[in-house]
């Protein structure tokens, strides 16, 4: 198996997560990938594409628990920090920039 595998998978399976609305589930696959990026300074190449989505789903997850400062928190993570896939990227911005707007958040 590729060293970064179980990372992707567990990427793979909070996205899906994430699409039938079950955020606990998606919040228990992604906690220790988010963990682990926020110890990051300098991802290579690939991986940070991985870490952007990961924060990315992250944020949706804790948005939708109402929990605008630490979504703000991760959604600026893939947009300042894991910005390798664009689409991710943009996605996180208009997230942030949505809830700074909306509800006032900002990170904690």
């Amino acid at each position: 198996a590729y060293p970064d595998a179980t990372g992707q998978a567990e990427v793979g399976l909070a996205r899906l997560a994430v699409e039938k609305k079950n955020f606990d589930e998606a919040a228990t696959k992604l906690a220790p990938i988010v963990e682990a990026a926020k110890k990051t300074l300098l991802a290579e190449s690939g991986k940070s594409a991985e870490l952007g989505q990961a924060c990315y789903l992250m944020g949706t997850v804790l948005e939708n628990q109402g929990n605008y400062p630490e979504a703000m928190e991760h959604y600026l993570l893939a947009v300042t920090v894991f910005y390798e896939d664009p689409v991710v990227s943009a996605k996180a911005q208009a997230r942030a920039d949505s809830l700074a707007k909306e509800k006032n958040a900002s990170v904690p």
